[in-house]
């Protein structure tokens, strides 16, 4: 006999699983210099799991995940000559603090927590050196935490990965590129001239 699924031997389980997400954030700019802007930005998220199974001899905890998070972005601009620059480098930084009680069989209310410190660092750098075609370039490098999904599982599919609660992602990404702007033309037939649309 095989049981490719797993079904032999399961508890039977009627979840009716509850998550819950609130977010708050607050952001604010300042000029700092003639030349130079500062973007504050201020993170406060919550996030929980309130499982539910009428058929489970022990019924499980809830889990929860509270996060803070501070970003800060300058925004230098200026022009030489004719030519027109911009320097945007921006700071993250994320501390997720995780209580988590395991919902998978025969480890059912195990407790795990952990505290997961994100940072993440961008910097993009803007050229124009003739009006309305600019040269940009930007690089990142950053953390992502688990999901979550990844978290707490959907009960169905996927078991959750509380023991990798601290688990990070490390992204490195550079772009460079050029973009363009360019007002649509015009054309005046009574007149037989063209010009540009305001």
């Amino acid at each position: 006999m095989s049981d490719p699924l797993g079904q032999v031997g399961q508890l039977p389980r009627e979840a009716d699983d509850l998550l819950y997400r609130i977010t708050t954030r607050a952001a604010g700019t300042l000029r700092a210099l003639d030349w130079l802007d500062l973007t504050l930005v201020a993170l406060y998220t919550h996030e929980s799991i309130a499982p539910g199974d009428v058929l489970a001899p022990t019924p499980p905890l809830a889990s929860a995940r509270d996060s803070v998070a501070a970003g800060l972005e300058a925004r230098a601009f200026g022009t030489i000559d004719d030519t027109r620059y911009e320097l945007r480098p921006s700071g993250r930084v994320e501390v997720l603090d995780a209580h988590l009680f395991e919902l998978a069989e025969g480890h059912l209310n195990e407790a795990h927590a952990s505290t997961l410190v994100v940072p993440t660092g961008r910097l993009g750098f803007v050229l124009e050196p003739v009006r309305g075609v600019a040269l940009a370039v930007s690089g990142n490098a950053s953390a992502r935490p688990p999901s979550l999904v990844e978290l707490f599982g959907d009960r169905a599919y996927l078991t959750g990965k509380r023991r990798a609660a601290s688990r990070d992602l490390v992204r490195r990404r550079w772009w460079c590129g050029a973009r363009g702007t360019a007002r649509p033309v015009r054309r005046d037939t009574r007149r037989g001239a063209a010009s540009r649309a305001a």
